[in-house]
């Protein structure tokens, strides 16, 4: 997939979320370090760079849970030389808050009540496409991350995922992931 396909992907994601804004749902843009360990015919390479990118949709359900959707892309430097890119989807579980603001609403007023602070563990599915390699890899993966209240359409983000990969063959990968971000509240 070259940077056209990417493209398109990402602007699919955002016309998807975008047909979600009367939920309660949130949009969430974050940046920060990625590194790679990749084993491939018994050697490893590793990679890591400040140049990892996400842009994702988050849709609350059941309090406490919220469904994830994620383009990723991670540059090998920022001219964009090497590419690795890839869809993730998840859940998030909120333990001690809930995945969304509280609402109660009548004719004559709204009060809506919030955290300072909400972190959160996650699971999901991630898929990885790189250029250099030409590989496609998919596997799981578990997130850790808080969310810090700003003002009633955004919060600031900070999360940590670990993410075990296998491609073909007998490749596999490992990915770290440190992101900081905005999450804007529809």
């Amino acid at each position: 997939m070259n940077l056209k396909g990417i493209r398109l992907n990402l602007l699919a994601i955002l016309l998807i979320a975008g047909s979600a804004v009367a939920a309660d749902g949130k949009i969430s843009l974050t940046a920060g370090y990625f590194g790679i360990t990749a084993k491939a015919n018994g050697e490893t390479a590793n990679i890591g760079n400040p140049s990892a990118f996400k842009i994702g949709y988050q849709y609350p359900f059941l309090n406490h849970f919220e469904f994830t959707g994620n383009y990723t892309i991670l540059m090998a430097d920022f001219s964009g030389s090497d590419l690795g890119y890839g869809l993730d989807v998840g859940a998030n579980y909120y333990p001690i808050t809930f995945s969304s603001e509280e609402k109660v609403k009548d004719n004559n007023f709204e009060v809506k009540r919030y955290q300072d602070y909400s972190p959160y563990v996650g699971l999901g599915f991630y898929q990885r496409q790189f250029q250099s390699v030409k590989n496609s890899y998919a596997g799981l993966g578990a997130t850790v991350g808080l969310e810090k209240y700003y003002d009633k359409k955004i919060n600031l983000k900070a999360e940590a995922r670990y993410i075990t990969l296998a491609g073909s063959g007998d490749s596999e990968a490992t990915e770290m992931n440190f992101l900081f971000g905005i999450v804007y509240k529809l």
